[in-house]
């Protein structure tokens, strides 16, 4: 069943308010939640990639998130706020799916790691977020990865989602009204990226 895409992006020329910047969430808590994710990432790959690997649509994997990201992890300096850890499954992935790509350096060549390989088999799209993500992540990589590199709620961030804008429009289907916020837009990418990644490396072995 395809999920419903919440993801608003501002387009404006003028420059972002700090309200615009932080989206739905607080600025605060965002990149609270991307430092924890990163960490945790780094701290158990195994775990991480494992949970990514599944299928989010199923019951367990909710499940199988609130314990890896509740379970302590040696995490100096990252202070998660407590209305961080109710965000979201697609928030927490998106996090754990960057911490992912920062840790495997699959951000610096995205495109190598990303790109379609006809001798591979054919991945599918489980939703239309995925959809979405799959095909901006194929069309323009380096435009995705340097969204990535962003810290969250920042002008940074901003631009780069900006800057993203014509190649989003190409991959929703005409006179889509899907709108997203830009944390989920953003988890949505991060998601896509990692599982082509993971894809193509173990599709290749």
């Amino acid at each position: 069943m395809l999920v419903s895409l919440i993801v608003a992006i501002a387009m404006a020329a003028s420059a972002p308010s700090e309200a615009e910047i932080g989206g739905k969430s607080s600025p605060k808590a965002l990149r609270a939640l991307h430092a924890y994710g990163r960490c945790v990432a780094i701290e158990r790959p195994v775990a991480v990639r494992a949970l990514l690997d599944s299928d989010f649509r199923d019951r367990a994997y909710g499940k199988e998130m609130r314990k890896l990201v509740n379970r302590p992890a040696p995490c100096p300096g990252v202070s998660v706020p407590r209305g961080a850890y109710s965000s979201g499954t697609l928030l927490w992935g998106g996090a754990l799916a960057e911490g992912l790509l920062r840790r495997d350096g699959s951000l610096d060549d995205l495109a190598a790691r990303t790109g379609y390989n006809p001798a591979l088999p054919a991945i599918e799209a489980r939703n239309a977020g995925e959809l979405m993500a799959f095909c901006a992540v194929r069309k323009d990589a380096a435009a995705v990865a340097r969204l990535l590199k962003t810290d969250p709620a920042t002008a940074a961030e901003y631009d780069a989602i900006v800057a993203l804008g014509p190649v989003l429009g190409g991959c929703l289907p005409a006179n889509s009204k899907s709108r997203f916020t830009r944390e989920a837009l953003r988890a949505l990418l991060a998601l896509g990226a990692n599982r082509l990644a993971q894809h193509n490396s173990t599709a290749a072995r």
